[in-house]
């Protein structure tokens, strides 16, 4: 038993021991590659952390030099570079920058300081590579001021392409301490700035470290892990080349990084101390070895310590992984590792990245699926793509910026460092650091900025700049670009022709008066200004305003520093503006309307003085608006009108009127007419009305008359038939839910009356009937007459056929009477025929019609009586009878024949033409229903047409405004479209002319029907009919119409605008006769009677009136006619007598002409004038 257990047991034990050496193989091989993963994994983070410290050194000190490059761009364009703006300037960006002082230099090296220190630096070598032209940071120096260490950024300064000096940035050389960054590592690392001799110019070192002045005091051959690596180093740095390097100092190992850092010849070195490796490495090493002691304990119990050995391995892979996570944490700004597919999938971040984007671990993998891709600004991904794949076919090194979008909606800069890998799978994979350098991009961007606002403010100078000596000639010293395009000069020009002397550029008259303005305001301040005129190049004359300060400069010498504007056009607009406000003022104080001005904001009304003259008491311009609406002094009937033309005004109407009555004494109220217009501001929106108010109260009760006259039957007093269908038109379209009835009603056998006792007795009849019928219906009702002895009756706002019925009963039983006459009884009665409104029709003509076929149905039931109509009436036997055809004859021979009365009656009774022509175009125009009638009127010469006269349809837009000034020769041969008769018409204008076209078409018009206007057999205007709405065919009726009313209008207007001349030309003869020095009088030569005296013959005779008689009133007071009179001696056919006459009441002797004229009224006149002599002239006439 034990021999055969010996076996397996050595077999058992063999196994054991080969397990062993397995085991502590792979242990001992497991620590070697995860010590190498290590040292390899930090080599790259002490690479990239050096990166990180030239990107920051690097950036800063650009930042430093933008701003420098800024101000010294500035600089150029100034005159002088010292000036005190550039001290103050460098002081202010000092101030906001991190540098200790800020100098300006002069080619000679004399230096300027903000703080006001003064000494030369010529001999630096800074200095001299920007005066070269190379902008440069020195390398560290003592400073001549304080003697501290400092470094200087320098940039030459050019003016118009050459260098005129060098502004220089000092920097405390502790600075660039602060710029070098230890916040990886745990801040155990190492930062050197050092020469490729070896010097350090900044460092940044672990509080145990001690301060070295030279690079290569880290290292000598005895303490590197490479042989002659100091020699190494040194050629590396000669060659501007990087490198890697394991040291030992002081017992300890240290790893080190150096790199260019691309200013001067500096280098940027990074340590490390090995034993955050070693730290690692040992911690590890020591578990590998307990894990192996315990690997030979589980040998001895094999199965039982199995899962103990997989879950220690489990813990310290868990505890390795923690570690290279708190190591990758602690990396300024966010670690990642991508799989190289399509969407960059991330297999790894680190907490710096988390914190960086703000996402969670679950919310990359929810949001994004891991993929890296969705998460960069869409902007941004495809030049991340082309970078990425452009570098990745160079190099396995990656750097680019690109924008990502943070969990909180921000976007922020990212700079990525990557680089291609391989990781435990195999996969090839992307390994990158991710830095925030959006406060980076800001300082950029705010550099930009203040670069540009820079270059704006040369930019932006409106005008001309000039610095000129302070003489009485302002010779100049500088002039730009913009002053010598103002005044038209080149340098050249300005030069030859002016010697430079600025003075001679101002207008003659105005140099004496700048010379000493300039003068005054210098003896009270340094700055001064004034407007003057100057005469350009090519002679024109502009005026400028100038503006400008006294400035000294450091050599003691005064100078005057100016900036002109021209403002010319602000001054021509000033001219004009009180040219029109004299204007204006002249106007208002000459017109009779009241001219208002309301201020829409404020609703406050400005009202020309003449408002008092007229209603005697004080307007109302404070909240104008509102207590107007509250007061009285509208007439409250026509308080919408005035409120709808504020509305419409107020919310950009350009121009409203309106016709209101306005209070003009305690309870009188007058007609006034309101024209408004809309003044807008630069926006668009209302901000003013200006308006005017005229009395129109004459007129317009006079057209009141005139249209109450036209409605009226002149017999009867009631409405006409055109007046009676549009009242009741209006009454059944206003709303047809309101009832009516419509009664037609004949006077029966009315004919004997008229036949046997005479047509006055049948006028007289008439209006008996008129006035019963105006007493049996209501006033509201509408009674009227429609022709001979027919009347028509619309009683409104009755739906009960009882009372309809009761209403015609007591029609009928009332005019049931007989007038005796000739020795017999003459009997009247009445027949009516009733329509129902609206059962019976919904419009007029339906209920005239239906009306009118039961009136026949009543007179054919014996007359005396009244019918309703009812649809079952022989309709027939009506439209066979010959009402219906004749009445319509009869209707139109209605209008023709009182139309002739109505033109005559309005024209001779009416004291306004004007009114009196505009009512008659109303009439005729709603007669026959047409779009537009107007009157066009010739000038003097025939040459051009005015629209004087116009009457417009609803709905149809005015264009009298639009037709002022027409001249015939843009119309081509206009005239030949008249016929013989003197009538043009036209159904479809497009069968005209193009020029007539042109003039038509505009308006709107369709078809087209005028008539001349004959003065004589000479061509003076004419007399239109327009039809906008459709191509119309008009009838005989309408021809004969507009011909007749076009031969009596004509005769009108024509003696109208003749007498408008004689009243005019009557008003230059008194005028001339008035304002001669001499007496002069008209007499009548039948009667003696003055006709006529005019002011000399009024200031030696002041109580002389016309209509006195000449030998009382002038001479002599006589009782009788002057025995030498010199009328008397006026023979047949001779026109003039001359004689001298002595005129015993004033003492006055005179020579006297006297002429034979006729006056106005055809009386036969003398003009009797005359003149004073003297005593001397008098004795040679007689």
């Amino acid at each position: 038993m034990m021999n055969r257990l010996k076996p397996r047991i050595l077999g058992i034990s063999i196994l054991f021991i080969i397990i062993i050496i397995l085991t502590c193989g792979a242990v001992f091989k497991f620590k070697f590659k995860l010590d190498n993963k290590l040292k390899e994994t930090t080599h790259t983070y002490l690479s990239e952390f050096t990166e990180h410290n030239i990107i920051n050194l690097k950036t800063r000190l650009s930042g430093q030099f933008d701003m420098l490059e800024s101000i010294a761009n500035f600089i150029g364009n100034l005159n002088n570079i010292n000036d005190e703006m550039v001290i103050d300037l460098m002081d202010s960006d000092v101030k906001r920058s991190s540098l200790i002082r800020m100098t300006i230099s002069t080619l000679d090296g004399e230096c300027y300081s903000n703080d006001g220190i003064t000494h030369n630096v010529q001999d630096r070598d800074y200095f001299k590579k920007a005066k070269n032209g190379e902008k440069n940071i020195s390398e560290p120096l003592k400073s001549i001021v304080n003697n501290k260490e400092i470094i200087v950024l320098s940039t030459p300064v050019y003016k118009s392409g050459k260098i005129v000096g060098v502004l220089s940035g000092i920097y405390d050389s502790k600075k660039l301490n602060e710029l070098l960054g230890l916040s990886a590592f745990d801040e155990k690392a190492d930062v050197f700035v050092a020469k490729k001799n070896g010097d350090i110019v900044a460092q940044k070192t672990n509080k145990n470290r001690k301060t070295l002045s030279c690079i290569f005091q880290l290292f000598d051959k005895d303490n590197c892990d490479e042989d002659d690596c100091l020699k190494t180093i040194k050629e590396n740095m000669k060659n501007d080349k990087s490198g890697y390097f394991n040291y030992n100092l002081d017992n300890e190992k240290f790893m080190l990084n150096y790199q260019p850092l691309g200013v001067n010849d500096w280098y940027v070195f990074s340590v490390v101390p090995n034993k955050i490796v070693s730290i690692q490495s040992e911690n590890i090493s020591y578990d590998v070895y307990i894990f192996a002691l315990e690997i030979l304990l589980v040998i001895l119990i094999f199965i039982i310590y199995i899962a103990c050995i997989i879950n220690n391995n489990t813990k310290i892979i868990i505890n390795e992984k923690e570690k290279f996570k708190v190591l990758t944490d602690n990396i300024l700004g966010g670690v990642k590792t991508c799989l190289k597919d399509e969407y960059m999938t991330m297999t790894y971040v680190s907490q710096g990245f988390l914190e960086l984007t703000g996402y969670s671990c679950e919310d990359l993998n929810k949001i994004f699926k891991n993929r890296f891709k969705d998460m960069i600004y869409k902007d941004d991904l495809d030049k991340f793509n082309c970078i990425i794949l452009n570098q990745l076919e160079k190099q396995d090194k990656i750097e680019v910026e690109y924008r990502i979008v943070r969990k909180d909606g921000s976007i922020i800069w990212i700079l990525e460092r990557s680089k291609s890998i391989n990781d435990n799978k195999g996969s090839e994979c992307i390994q990158g650091v991710l830095t925030d350098i959006t406060e980076l991009k800001k300082i950029q961007e705010e550099l930009d900025s203040k670069r540009f606002e820079i270059q704006a403010i040369n930019d932006s100078i409106v005008g001309g700049i000039v610095i000129t000596e302070i003489n009485d000639d302002f010779d100049s010293i500088y002039l730009n670009e913009g002053y010598l395009n103002m005044i038209g000069y080149t340098r050249k020009q300005l030069e030859d022709e002016l010697n430079n002397k600025l003075i001679k550029l101002i207008f003659k008259d105005d140099r004496t008066e700048l010379i000493n303005s300039i003068n005054k305001q210098l003896k009270l301040s340094d700055t001064f200004a004034s407007e003057q005129r100057v005469e350009k190049r090519d002679g024109t004359i502009i005026w400028i305003l100038l503006k400008g300060r006294k400035m000294i400069y450091d050599n003691g010498k005064s100078v005057l520093c100016c900036v002109i504007v021209d403002i010319t056009s602000a001054k021509l607009l000033e001219q004009e503006l009180k040219k029109s406000e004299e204007r204006h003022e002249i106007i208002l104080k000459q017109t009779q309307n009241i001219i208002i001005e309301w201020d829409i904001e404020k609703d406050k009304m400005n009202i020309s003085p003449n408002w008092y003259n007229k209603f005697k008491y004080d307007p109302i311009t404070e909240n104008a608006t509102k207590n107007i609406i509250k007061s009285v002094d509208i007439y409250h009937d026509d308080m919408d009108k005035f409120i709808s033309l504020i509305k419409l005004t107020s919310k950009g109407s350009e121009y409203e009127e309106c016709e209101i009555r306005l209070r003009t004494r305690d309870t009188i109220y007058a007609w006034f007419s309101i024209k408004a217009t809309t003044l807008f501001d630069n926006n668009g929106k209302p901000y003013k009305v200006v308006g005017s108010l005229t009395d129109i109260d004459e007129s317009k009760r006079e057209a009141e008359k005139l249209k109450e006259r036209a409605e009226k039957d002149p017999l009867t007093d009631l409405y006409n038939k055109k007046a009676s269908q549009s009242l009741i038109e209006e009454y059944i379209t206003l709303d047809k839910k309101r009832k009516g009835a419509l009664m037609i009603i004949d006077i029966d056998d009315f004919k004997g009356i008229n036949d046997n006792l005479g047509h006055l007795y049948g006028d007289a009849v008439l209006s008996e009937i008129a006035n019963d019928l105006i007493n049996l219906f209501r006033a509201t009702d509408i009674v009227g007459r429609i022709g001979g002895d027919e009347f028509i009756v619309f009683i409104k706002d009755i739906s009960e056929t009882r009372d309809i019925i009761n209403k015609a009963e007591e029609l009928v039983k009332t005019f049931e009477r007989s007038f005796l006459g000739k020795g017999r009884n003459y009997k009247i009665s009445l027949s009516v025929g009733i329509a129902k409104f609206p059962q019976d029709g919904m419009d007029y003509m339906t209920l005239f019609r239906n009306a009118d076929i039961a009136l026949y149905s009543a007179k054919g039931k014996g007359k005396n009586c009244y019918t309703l109509y009812d649809k079952k009436i022989d309709k027939v036997q009506y439209i066979t009878n010959t009402r219906n055809a004749g009445d319509s004859d009869n209707v139109e021979m209605s209008f023709k024949e009182h139309i002739t009365n109505y033109i005559f009656d309005i024209l001779y009774e009416s004291s306004d033409i004007e009114v009196a022509v505009n009512l008659i175009l109303s009439i005729v125009g709603k007669h026959f229903n047409v779009s537009r009638m107007y009157i066009f009127e010739n000038s003097d010469d025939n040459r051009v047409c005015k629209n004087t006269f116009e009457w417009c349809n609803e709905g149809v837009t005015s264009e009298i405004n639009n037709l002022k000034n027409i001249c015939y020769k843009d119309l081509g041969n206009y005239l030949l479209n008249f016929n013989a008769d003197g009538l043009f018409y036209c159904n479809d204008i497009e069968n005209l002319g193009s020029d007539v076209k042109k003039v038509l078409k505009p308006q709107g018009i369709r078809s087209i029907l005028q008539c001349k206007i004959l003065e004589g057999n000479e061509f003076r205007g004419f007399i239109g009919f327009d039809e906008c709405s459709y191509n119309r065919m008009w009838t005989n009726d309408e021809v004969n119409t507009l011909t007749f009313i076009s031969k009596t209008l004509s005769m009108f207007l024509l003696k109208m605008r003749i007498q408008s001349k004689l009243e005019e030309s009557l008003t230059i003869q008194k005028s001339v006769m008035d304002n001669m020095d001499i007496w002069a009088y008209v007499v009548d030569r039948n009667t003696y009677e003055l006709l006529f005296i005019n002011k000399k013959m009024l200031e030696s005779a002041p109580n002389t009136h016309v209509g006195d008689l000449c030998y009382k009133a002038i001479w002599n007071n006589q009782d009788k006619p002057c025995k030498k009179c010199p009328m008397i001696y006026l023979k047949d056919g001779d026109d003039t007598y001359k004689s001298f006459m002595h005129n015993k009441k004033f003492e006055v002797q005179a020579n006297i002409t006297t002429t034979t004229l006729k006056w106005f009224d055809g009386k036969d006149a003398c003009l009797i004038f005359g003149s004073e002599i003297t005593s001397i002239e008098a004795e040679e006439n007689t």
